[in-house]
């Protein structure tokens, strides 16, 4: 997706503020594709879901937990969220016991290494298309709104035991590969397998 949006004027300013952050967190080697996520966080202009021959670009695990977790730069970012477009993220993205203030989108991403969220609490999760080489772990977790995993490919296993997900969970056409003993119990029959898990106040067992 060409980097040459159409942003409002405020959008713009949140912009420039995210990329001077990032800048003087990362010695300024602030890369393309990572311009590109700091574009899609400051404005709120729709997204669409890759297509699976778009390509997906590198960017750094160390630069999203920043974005991420970071004060000043939550400032800046669109009250949609962090949204993270057709990336290539190649080491683990290691975000256990991160308090994330924002709704996060990973739109057609790929992760090579584990997407850890143990303990962590986040304001809504969507998982939207693309790839988990080693799967999301995310026991205790705590969604103050609603978990989205959808058309995603996880070769490792979806761990959401003893999480608390305030608003709906929806795992319409994702694929996961589990061995025997890690299935438990099947979520409305979506293919995934939770234990002790918490939805809209309601225990899953």
């Amino acid at each position: 997706m060409n980097m040459m949006v159409d942003m409002r004027p405020f959008e713009e300013e949140r912009f420039k503020s995210l990329l001077e952050l990032a800048r003087g967190k990362f010695d300024q080697s602030i890369t393309d594709p990572e311009t590109q996520v700091l574009v899609h966080s400051a404005a709120g202009y729709p997204l669409p879901t890759p297509s699976d021959t778009a390509p997906r670009l590198p960017v750094r695990s160390e630069f999203l937990r920043w974005l991420l977790t970071d004060a000043e730069a939550a400032q800046n970012v669109d009250p949609k969220g962090v949204r993270i477009w057709s990336a290539l993220v190649s080491d683990p993205l290691d975000l256990q016991g991160c308090t994330i203030p924002h709704q996060v989108y990973l739109l057609g991403c790929v992760f090579e290494g584990p997407l850890a969220m143990f303990a962590s609490d986040i304001k809504g999760l969507y998982i939207m298309g693309g790839v988990l080489n080693q799967g999301l772990l995310a026991d205790s977790i705590n969604v103050r709104g609603p978990v989205f995993i959808k058309h995603v490919k996880s070769l490792g296993g979806i761990h959401l035991v003893g999480s608390d997900i305030g608003r709906n969970l929806d795992m319409t056409a994702t694929e996961t590969r589990l061995p025997a003993w890690h299935w438990y119990w099947t979520a409305q029959g979506y293919g995934a397998a939770f234990s002790c898990m918490t939805v809209s106040g309601l225990p899953a067992r």
